[in-house]
């Protein structure tokens, strides 16, 4: 594994480390589908990134990127809710 990799590992852990807890059990999900061993600590898992096949890192990055990008769109459409809330609370007063 070469360092770009690497960085790229360490980088897909902390984009995971910040999700939910639902999402990484998703990401449980995919691993036991891929029949990667699952090492519970606790209430945690730990997995060892650097192990896993190129295909499990790949299916776990595109799921790391469509739940940022769906959070992304979510905070998106709030914005614009409250932002229209706040016209039509506006031309209520006038």
């Amino acid at each position: 594994m070469n360092k770009t990799d690497n960085n790229n590992l360490v980088l897909l852990k902390s984009k995971i480390d910040k999700l939910e807890n639902v999402h990484h059990i998703k990401i449980g999900a995919i691993l036991k589908h891929h029949n990667q061993t699952l090492n519970v600590a606790g209430d945690s898992i730990i997995v060892n990134l650097t192990i896993l096949p190129e295909d499990v890192i790949a299916e776990i990055t595109a799921y790391v990127c469509f739940v940022i990008e769906q959070e992304v769109k979510l905070n998106q459409v709030e914005l614009e809710s409250e932002h229209l809330k706040q016209q039509i609370i506006k031309q209520d007063d006038n």
